[in-house]
Order: structure tokens, then C-alpha cells, then sequence
């Protein structure tokens, strides 16, 4: 599962939730959108480095941070991983 908190000042462009077949170097996934998170659940991914992607719109002008998003195996919990926080500037 790849949680990915959603960043003050921007919203999902696409709520909808369920299977996201993935284009070219990207995983399929089950997407669900929530208020204030997006989670992405993989069934089964091999070793090494993989992209899943979605569209948000700058809604509000500022200076915002993006918390990190998280990725955990939901029956490993040890097996966990995140990613950077982002400074974001809306304009």
C-alpha cells in the first residue's frame, strides 16, 4: 500500500476510486481517493524501482509543504519505505 497525503493548496483532479491499469512504466493499481489522502494498493510488485502517477490542480496561491508518502506491506509491516517531504509554491 502507498499512502500519499494530499499537499495543502491542491486537489486530486480525478476522484474517482478503483483499478488504474498503468501506461508505460507504470504500475497498476487500486487507487482510493479519500479528503485528505490518496492510497494505492499493489497486489504484487517485483524488485526494483517502480512509478504510479495521478493529477492534482493548484487550487489555493502559497507556500504549502507535502508530507511524505509512505509505502508499507500490509501483511510485512516491517517492510516499509517513504518518500521526501516537498516545499510547494503556488503562484
Amino acid at each position: 500500500m502507498i499512502e500519499d497525503p494530499k499537499a495543502a493548496g491542491f486537489e486530486p483532479v480525478e476522484f474517482t476510486s478503483g483499478y488504474h491499469y498503468g501506461g508505460a512504466g507504470e504500475m497498476s493499481t487500486y487507487r482510493e481517493f479519500r479528503d485528505e489522502r490518496g492510497a494505492h494498493f499493489v497486489r504484487w510488485m517485483p524488485q526494483g524501482e517502480h512509478i504510479t502517477r495521478y493529477q492534482t490542480r493548484a487550487e489555493i496561491p502559497g507556500k504549502f509543504h507535502a508530507l511524505p508518502a509512505k509505502s508499507e506491506a500490509m501483511y510485512a509491516p516491517k517492510m516499509v519505505g517513504s518518500s521526501n517531504e516537498q516545499t510547494l509554491l503556488i503562484r
